[in-house]
């Protein structure tokens, strides 16, 4: 609760939403293979090679001895070096070959999901209702709350009017009507901003809590707000001042216009709880 205020003002400075958003354009992290890319130091002769011995005769004679028994060793190591040489550029390359293969696979996945947001893209130009419901909840889905609210909502569309159902924080703190009254602008901002006039010229917010019901014990959807706006009107208010509260209670629905009948029957009559 001690963020309330930052709920709508760090609204207003965000640039609003869009399609660009929705487009990935991601660079492949490099190929980093680890030990992998580092090939072991070859044996040294120098390492190998016994100490020249003073004298002459039999000294001599078992030097040699012992030089040819190191070239035997050395040989034995320039062996072992080369196979385990061998065995790391296998190894390499068959970790670049899989760096490969998810790099192409990620960047068709990359490629489809762009031309999926296209689609949607030209059919929300369009005017088509479903892919307006679906960039709305892509919106809503992206814009940033803290980790600790619920993230439920649903929208419909039709007649140039979004509506929202929004899934509010149980109340559990003072500074809670603040907070509601918050979201409604926000939503109403958001969505206003991301979509152009001849699409969307209203938006209808309702905000809800899921709880137990208290005869019952089951799951049931309170509806705490309902609250609506045309763009025009909504464009003339200067959120950045408005006290949240009062501007709230001016766009408020009154009760028979809060949700359609189909779904205030499903729902169990919203509007039983109004802003306090």
């Amino acid at each position: 609760m001690d963020r309330v205020d930052d709920i709508l003002t760090d609204a207003l400075r965000r640039e609003p939403f869009s399609f660009e958003r929705l487009m990935v354009v991601t660079v492949a992290p490099p190929f980093e293979p680890g030990e992998l890319g580092v090939a072991g130091p070859a044996p040294s002769w120098d390492e190998y090679v016994p100490v020249r011995p003073g004298g002459i005769g039999r000294v001599v004679r078992r030097y040699g001895a012992q030089v040819a028994a190191a070239q035997e060793r050395f040989a034995v190591a320039q062996a072992g070096h080369q196979q385990e040489e061998a065995e790391r550029q296998r190894a390499l390359a068959v970790a670049k070959a899989k760096y490969d293969r998810a790099v192409t696979e990620h960047r068709a996945k990359l490629v489809k999901r762009n031309a999926q947001v296209a689609a949607q893209r030209k059919a929300f130009e369009a005017g088509d209702p479903a892919a307006i419901e679906w960039f709305a909840g892509r919106l809503l889905a992206a814009s940033p709350y803290p980790k600790e609210f619920p993230r439920g909502h649903q929208v419909a569309y039709a007649d140039r009017q979004l509506t929202v159902d929004f899934e509010l924080p149980s109340q559990e703190a003072d500074g809670y009507d603040a907070l509601v009254a918050r979201i409604a602008l926000r939503t109403l901002h958001e969505v206003f901003g991301a979509t152009p006039a001849v699409l969307v010229a209203a938006v209808v917010f309702h905000g809800r809590v899921s709880a137990a019901h208290p005869a019952t014990g089951r799951p049931d959807r309170a509806y705490l707000l309902s609250v609506a706006a045309e763009r025009d009107a909504f464009g003339e208010l200067n959120l950045a001042t408005v006290d949240p509260i009062a501007c709230v209670s001016h766009l408020s629905l009154s009760p028979d216009q809060r949700l359609p009948a189909h779904r205030a029957a499903a729902a169990g009559q919203p509007g039983e709880r109004g802003p306090r």
